[in-house]
């Protein structure tokens, strides 16, 4: 193996690690969606959006990210979030 096929392996594992804690992350939204859905409450919260996105900025601005495309990636991970909490709300009133 070559030293870029070494740095390859080694973004495919960090890559595996990401979707990893995506799915920790789906689980817990997940729970969250049914607690919503049980007390009636919208799976949309614009206020607790704004402090993720404000999370994910000031994370990316202090450790040498760039910060609009930490958002992107922030927004891509809610967007996910809304849907499923969406689908256990349906679920949940059938």
């Amino acid at each position: 193996m070559t030293g870029l096929d070494d740095l390859r392996d080694k973004i495919a594992h960090i890559d595996r690690e990401i979707l990893n804690l995506i799915r920790q992350r789906m689980d817990l939204v997940d729970e969250v969606g049914i607690f919503k859905a049980e007390i009636g409450d919208s799976p949309l919260n614009s206020a607790a959006e704004a402090a993720v996105v404000k999370r994910y900025r000031n994370y990316a601005e202090n450790n040498g990210l760039d910060a609009d495309n930490s958002e992107r990636i922030c927004r891509a991970i809610m967007n996910e979030a809304v849907e499923r909490e969406k689908n256990i709300a349906v679920r949940i009133k059938h």
